[in-house]
């Protein structure tokens, strides 16, 4: 995990277990790097916002959160979003214009 990034605005902290039982619910093995930032950053915005991908700078809103209540909690952004998805792809955050980050 980079240690330069600055989270704000997380949700309470989760278990590994938690975070590993969303995913499989949903069918998907989650990478050890993604689960050890959801623990304590779910929900959480990020500075430095911007990213590369390629050539192309954009910018990162927030990660969907591990907490029930909320309305960005991850299992119903995905169950939301999932006929629009190619299969094996799964939204972990948005940016400002509500566009998703996925993994694949």
């Amino acid at each position: 995990m980079r240690k330069d990034l600055e989270w704000e605005y997380a949700d309470r902290e989760v278990s590994e277990n938690e975070v590993e039982e969303s995913g499989r619910q949903l069918g998907f093995h989650l990478p050890k790097d993604y689960i050890d930032c959801v623990k304590i950053n779910g929900g959480a915005s990020v500075l430095p916002e911007e990213f590369n991908v390629g050539n192309v700078e954009l910018c990162f809103g927030s990660l969907f959160s591990f907490d029930k209540k909320s309305s960005e909690y991850i299992v119903q952004k995905y169950e939301l979003y999932r006929p629009m998805l190619p299969k094996k792809v799964f939204p972990i955050a948005n940016d400002p214009a509500r566009n998703l980050i996925c993994l694949d």
